[in-house]
């Protein structure tokens, strides 16, 4: 009788036991999954900006494309992301927006950066004097790099949303649904 309570204890402590060290690897796995989708975003944003900085490029495995190419590929994943129709409008006679998205709830411009430098607040502050004037929904300012802190807190209260690199590759991979990139036109041009 003894031997058998014994053998219960054993058998319900390996149990106990292998679960737990089972949770423990699952988090670890987990936790070590986190860390590798955040490099992988952190060097998908790098390769974006590099596509889109005009430098030229020692192989020709390499995309390469201009700052005005960049401005179309944000506002596309944008629109995939958002729905509605985009217009391109860099060649504005200001500059800003780069680019408008007509949703049904209304105007959502967009001003698009390839820079390796946090965006700082003016950009920002440039970008809801539009939405101002244009009495916008809100808008998007889309980098390949980051936001300082006070860019961030600048927005905070606006509706302006503020992507970063590794938020537009996010975005990016929500774009495709996991299927092969296609570069489509836009549109119309305003």
């Amino acid at each position: 009788m003894i031997v058998l309570i014994v053998i219960q204890f054993l058998i319900i402590g390996g149990l106990i036991w292998y679960i737990q060290h089972t949770e423990r690897r699952k988090a670890t796995l987990q936790k070590e999954r986190l860390v590798a989708s955040d490099h992988f975003l952190r060097t998908a944003a790098a390769g974006i900006f590099e596509r889109f900085s005009d430098k030229e490029l020692s192989s020709n495995i390499f995309l390469t494309e201009t700052e005005t190419d960049f401005i179309t590929f944000a506002a596309q994943i944008m629109q995939r992301v958002d729905q509605g129709t985009i217009y391109i409008t860099y060649k504005s006679q200001y500059g800003y927006p780069h680019f408008e998205i007509e949703r049904a709830d209304g105007i959502y411009p967009g001003i698009a950066i390839v820079e390796s430098a946090d965006i700082t607040y003016e950009k920002i502050a440039l970008l809801h004097s539009h939405l101002i004037q244009q009495q916008a929904q809100g808008g998007y300012v889309i980098t390949t790099s980051n936001f300082t802190t006070q860019a961030y807190e600048y927005a905070k209260n606006l509706e302006i949303e503020l992507i970063n690199g590794k938020q537009l590759v996010t975005y990016w991979l929500q774009a495709m649904d996991h299927a092969i990139y296609e570069k489509k036109p836009f549109s119309r041009t305003k």
